[in-house]
């Protein structure tokens, strides 16, 4: 499986509690961050919330489900 990377759809895979998201949620990677392993800043828009959540998610907890364009 390739590097997650920004603009590629995601689904959430388990739990999130901490942050009321849930498996199955879908979101968008915005940003990498290294410190030291990589971690995800993915933004979820859920129909039942008035604004998006934004969160930091570690890879093994959600699956690329559409990657981003690439430019060539």
């Amino acid at each position: 499986m390739r590097q997650p990377r920004a603009e590629d759809r995601v689904e959430l895979m388990r739990d999130m509690p901490d942050v009321d998201l849930h498996s199955g949620a879908v979101g968008v990677i915005c940003a990498t961050w290294f410190m030291p392993d990589p971690v995800y800043e993915i933004e979820f828009t859920q129909a039942d919330e008035a604004f998006p959540i934004r969160s930091l998610v570690f890879a093994e907890y959600f699956r690329i489900i559409e990657t981003a364009a690439v430019e060539s």
